[in-house]
């Protein structure tokens, strides 16, 4: 049995006035070779791992996390990863158990939720893969030795919330893993041949009055994993190039923490460039699952969402595999270049969290000039189950000033096989078409008016359905969706964007925020009568968060 050694002192603090707010600090030793630990709660960096937390606050829209881990250890400590997910878990556990709270009413509706047998078996199998090939591979191959590393810290994180969290806030393993592999989720349960349709995770038919709140599109049902993202690349006059990001989700998700890990034992280490990494995120996950991370290697890697429409791809998943989560960690720590982020992402594939990766290469964009960037400068990595294709849209940025991507694949192999083809020709163009579709469309008429970063901000959280004719009167046609407007309304929408241009990168600057898009449109409110039915811990009624700046990578000074 795990041992844990508490030291219940008083919290040091450090006040920080323009917030109004205190930044706590934590760290964490790990005392023996079965991970038993020592928590104290103040900075000490001969500690295996230390972090600092700040709350959400009106100012921000984002808890603000930064966990080191400690640079005298060897790279491949497994004591300093779990370590880091120890203190994250020690920090942000109530965060973890609002973000749960909320997302079991769709995820898990009934009133005693357990684990499908089917996921369970698969992960447990998927498990025992990783077992054989860590423990054959970990000292010679830097990959399977950064799989190890991975999956310590997740394992710090989930085994010792238990430790931290109070009787009313205890969760089971198995749902603190469904957070963990959250973006994984969606396309496991299909591959279980478990549908969100007529089944949850429990086996069970969902609640009659939570399922006819859920809409349905071209006879699909809702599935509440199931997301869609616009993302956007832009090359301004001045040769820099902003790239911005706005998550769809469900609003009882809007739970939210900005991240910087440091993994400052593998900053010498040539295998892993980059060592720190700052990403938009959620309680409970290591990763973005935005996604939207910048790494010190000045790379920028984001991404929207693939649907799989055509279910017999789901076939060629297989339990021998790295998860998606996994994949994408690996990939930003062993890569310096776009070309080989996506070499790393495509070892292993998982056939879940099928996505259009978007890698933009800051000192490629930094040695060309405007519309005369080199090659591999943006590079798209588009995965389906078995199968990832890479392209360089360089010169169609080049050609056209900037790359759109919304949940459409460019790969005409992918778009096929996927089944977009087949969807477009019986429902039209409107969701389907690459080219087509009313966010293509829209970032093609409004992209020549986005000449700076506030420009690209304004874009980014851009909804005027009710004016707009590309979007059709439909809240949903636009680059921040607000579905909670729609015939069919659900709490569902672009809960957030982020942006940066290689010129704040060298000012270590991020700007965020959190919550859907009111530019031209009334904020939305959970206690109006068609949406109090839905419990919200942690999140206000109304978000109405304003932009902030965060700090990239978080130096220790």
């Amino acid at each position: 049995m795990q041992k844990i050694i508490l030291l219940f002192l008083v919290c040091i603090t450090f006040p920080l006035f323009c917030q109004g707010v205190s930044e706590k600090w934590a760290s964490v030793f790990i005392t023996d070779s079965d991970m038993s630990f020592k928590v104290v709660p103040y900075k000490d960096p001969q500690a295996d791992a230390y972090a600092s937390f700040l709350p959400i606050t009106p100012d921000t829209g984002f808890a603000q996390l930064t966990v080191y881990g400690n640079g005298n250890k060897p790279s491949d400590s497994l004591e300093v990863a779990y370590a880091m997910g120890v203190v994250e878990s020690y920090l942000t556990n109530k965060m973890i158990f609002d973000l749960w709270s909320n997302s079991k009413q769709l995820w898990f509706p009934g009133p005693h939720p357990s684990e499908n047998p089917k996921v369970r078996d698969w992960l447990s199998q998927q498990s025992d893969y990783l077992d054989r090939m860590v423990s054959k591979y970990s000292t010679t191959d830097p990959y399977w030795k950064e799989v190890a590393f991975v999956r310590s810290q997740g394992n710090g994180l989930i085994e010792s919330y238990s430790q931290f969290a109070n009787e009313t806030s205890q969760l089971e393993a198995w749902e603190l893993r469904t957070l963990l592999y959250a973006v994984d989720m969606m396309d496991l349960v299909e591959a279980s041949n478990v549908t969100f349709s007529e089944q949850s995770f429990v086996g069970k038919q969902l609640m009659k009055e939570k399922q006819s709140k859920m809409p349905t599109h071209h006879g699909q049902k809702f599935n509440p994993f199931a997301p869609s993202c616009s993302a956007f690349v832009k090359s301004f006059k001045d040769g820099s190039v902003a790239t911005g990001h706005t998550t769809w989700g469900i609003y009882l998700t809007m739970v939210r923490i900005v991240k910087t890990y440091r993994y400052e034992n593998k900053k010498n280490d040539p295998n892993t460039p980059g060592w720190a990494i700052s990403f938009s995120s959620y309680p409970g996950t290591i990763t973005s699952n935005d996604d939207f991370m910048v790494t010190n290697a000045e790379l920028i890697i984001t991404e929207t969402t693939l649907n799989v429409y055509n279910t017999s791809l789901y076939k060629r998943v297989t339990p021998k595999c790295v998860l998606s989560y996994m994949r994408g960690i690996i990939a930003n720590r062993m890569s310096s270049s776009s070309e080989q982020w996506g070499q790393v992402y495509s070892r292993y594939v998982s056939g879940t969290q099928n996505n259009e990766w978007i890698v933009v290469d800051l000192k490629k964009i930094n040695s060309g000039s405007y519309r005369n960037y080199p090659k591999n400068s943006v590079m798209i990595f588009e995965q389906m189950p078995s199968l990832i294709k890479s392209k360089d849209v360089t010169d169609f940025i080049n050609s056209k000033g900037y790359w759109g991507s919304y949940n459409i694949p460019y790969d005409t192999q992918v778009w096929t096989d996927l089944g977009y083809k087949d969807m477009e020709h019986k429902f039209g163009p409107d969701d389907y078409s690459w080219s087509d579709c009313a966010r293509a469309k829209i970032f093609n008429r409004n992209q020549s008016l986005v000449t700076d970063i506030k420009s690209t901000q304004r874009i980014m959280r851009l909804n005027d359905y009710l004016h707009d004719p590309l979007s059709k009167k439909n809240p949903e046609y636009a680059i921040a969706d607000r579905s909670d407007l729609a015939d069919q309304p659900f709490i569902m929408g672009g809960i957030d964007t982020k942006v940066i241009s290689s010129s704040m990168y060298q000012n270590n600057e991020l700007l965020l925020i959190n919550g859907p898009t009111q530019q031209s449109l009334k904020p939305f409110d959970f206690s109006m009568p068609q949406f109090s039915y839905w419990k919200h811990y942690g999140i206000p009624d109304v978000c109405d968060y304003p932009w902030f700046v965060y700090d990239l990578f978080s130096e220790d000074k």
